[in-house]
C-alpha cells in the first residue's frame, strides 16, 4: 500500500449540507461567469416547457402553466430539469387529468417520493423557482387526452434539457423512493489524518491509501436509456453519485474529489445538427427504441398507470 497517497485533500461536506451547496454554488457561478460555450442562445433564452412545478412556496407546491409564468414578468424564466429512475410502481404521486386542477391550486410536498422532495430541496437552496420533473409536468395514464399529452411533450425533451439552468441527476437512486441525501459509500484502505492549518478550508480527515471510488456506469441511473438522453441534452449538468457531487458543463468537470473520472462512454454535447427541428421530431422515436431494447431498461416517461 502507497501510505503517501491521499485520496481526499478536503474533508467531503455532508449530502445536502450548507458547505456542499456552497460549493455547487460556486461551480455555477463560475460557469456562468467564464463559459461561452454553455450559454443559452437568444432564440432559446426565451423555451419553457408546457408545465412547471412552482416551489416557491414552502407550505404548498403548483403546478403552473408556462402561459401563466410569462405574465409574471418579461425576463428569461429559470428553471431546473430531474434525471431520476422511476423504479417499481404503483406510482400514486404522478400528475393525472383527474387532478391537475387541484395540483394548479396547490398541493402538499408530503405527497411526493423522496428523490423528488430532495430534488426541490436542491432547487430551492438554488435560489430557483422551478423545477421541470416529468412525472408531475406530463400527464399520466391512458386516458385520450393523457396521451395526446405525453405524445405532444416528447417532442420537446430536446428543448426541455437543453434550455433548463440545469439538470439534476440523481444517479445512485435506483428508485423515486430512495431519495438524494444519502451517506456516500466509499471503500478504501489505509488510514485517517487529521489535518489543521492556518487554512481553515484543509482542516479535517483525510485518508492516506487506496481507494475504490464509485464508476459512474454502475450507477443505476445510467443503466436507462431515456436518462441516457436527458444527460446528452443537458447544458449543464449536477450529479448526486454515491461517493460524491459532479459537475459538467460544456467547458468542465469537476467534483468534490479530486480523482481520475469514470466516464460512461458517452460524449459531454450532442453535435449542434442534432438540434434541428427535424432532429428533435426523431429524437423521442430513437430513444423509445432504445428503451425497449436495453436489456435493463425500466418503464419509460409517460407510462401507463
Amino acid at each position: 500500500m502507497d501510505h503517501g497517497r491521499l485520496f481526499s485533500f478536503r474533508p467531503l461536506s455532508p449530502p445536502g449540507s450548507a458547505d456542499q451547496y456552497r460549493l455547487i454554488r460556486s461551480w455555477i457561478q463560475a460557469c456562468d461567469d467564464e463559459h461561452a460555450a454553455c450559454k443559452l442562445s437568444k432564440s432559446s433564452s426565451g423555451f419553457l416547457p408546457t408545465r412547471l412545478l412552482d416551489v416557491s412556496d414552502v407550505s404548498q407546491l403548483k403546478i403552473v402553466s408556462s402561459r401563466a409564468v410569462r405574465l409574471l414578468g418579461s425576463a428569461p424564466v429559470a428553471y431546473i430539469a430531474l434525471s431520476y429512475c422511476w423504479g417499481k410502481g404503483p406510482f400514486l404521486y404522478v400528475t393525472t387529468l383527474g387532478n391537475i386542477e387541484a395540483r394548479a391550486r396547490g398541493f402538499e410536498e408530503s405527497a411526493l417520493p423522496r428523490t423528488i422532495r430532495d430534488a426541490i430541496a436542491v432547487t430551492r437552496q438554488l435560489q430557483v423557482r422551478y423545477i421541470w420533473v416529468d412525472a408531475l409536468c406530463i400527464l399520466q395514464g391512458q386516458t385520450p387526452e393523457a396521451v395526446r399529452d405525453c405524445q405532444r411533450e416528447l417532442q420537446h425533451m430536446c428543448d426541455v434539457y437543453r434550455c433548463a439552468h440545469l439538470t439534476i441527476a440523481t444517479a445512485s437512486a435506483a428508485s423515486v423512493a430512495d431519495g438524494i441525501f444519502n451517506p456516500y459509500s466509499v471503500s478504501s484502505a489505509g488510514f485517517n489524518i487529521k489535518l489543521s492549518s492556518r487554512n481553515s478550508l484543509y482542516d479535517g480527515i483525510v485518508r492516506a491509501g487506496d481507494v475504490a471510488g464509485v464508476n459512474s456506469i454502475e450507477e443505476p441511473l445510467y443503466k436507462r436509456a431515456w436518462t441516457l438522453q436527458e444527460r446528452l441534452l443537458s447544458r449543464r449538468y449536477l450529479v448526486f453519485n454515491r461517493d460524491q457531487v459532479r459537475w459538467e458543463c460544456q467547458t468542465t468537470e469537476c467534483g468534490e474529489r479530486p480523482q481520475k473520472w469514470h466516464h460512461i462512454g458517452t460524449p459531454r454535447r450532442l453535435p449542434r445538427t442534432l438540434l434541428s427541428a427535424k432532429d428533435r421530431q426523431l429524437w423521442p422515436v430513437l430513444t423509445a427504441h432504445n428503451e425497449q431494447t436495453a436489456p435493463s431498461s425500466a418503464a419509460s416517461s409517460c407510462r401507463p398507470l
